[in-house]
């Protein structure tokens, strides 16, 4: 019986704390699109009064907004995932710095710290140097598309 109890309680207490989670997963939604259309609004201004490229000559300026919005989106989505896969490869690298330690010693695990953060360090750049490239040839500053 208590056992049951427990249980009812536990299941409870989850179903409120992830109503809880929802709600404010949706309000940081509703918030980060209101940043996007802000964001792409000032944006487009800047980008109508020095329009360098041609890219955007022939869009209607709600086009305009809708691609830079949708661009905003893409850049953020593409820097969060850069972002993750840098903390899930510290995972192999903490596991090959202990290999080492327990190997050679602490030289050992500065060499592999050295080597697994210059390793990390390079993915790092790599990608965003290849996502500002990406930006670059539609004619958009990346950062500007940056929403804090």
């Amino acid at each position: 019986m208590g056992l049951g109890i427990l249980l009812v309680v536990g299941l409870v207490a989850v179903a409120l704390i992830g109503g809880v989670g929802f709600l404010e997963q949706r309000d940081k939604t509703k918030a980060l699109d209101k940043a996007v259309r802000e964001r792409a609004i000032a944006y487009t201004d800047r980008l109508r009064r020095a329009d360098a490229t041609g890219y955007f000559q022939h869009m209607t300026p709600a086009e305009m907004k809708d691609h830079v919005a949708q661009n905003i989106r893409i850049f953020r989505n593409k820097t969060r995932a850069r972002r993750r896969m840098i903390a899930f490869g510290v995972i192999p690298a903490a596991a090959v710095c202990i290999y080492f330690l327990t190997q050679n010693g602490p030289l050992g695990l500065a060499i592999a710290s050295l080597a697994c953060g210059a390793t990390l360090f390079g993915v790092n750049e790599v990608l965003k140097r290849y996502t500002r490239r990406e930006f670059l040839k539609l004619g958009l500053d990346t950062r500007q598309l940056r929403i804090d």
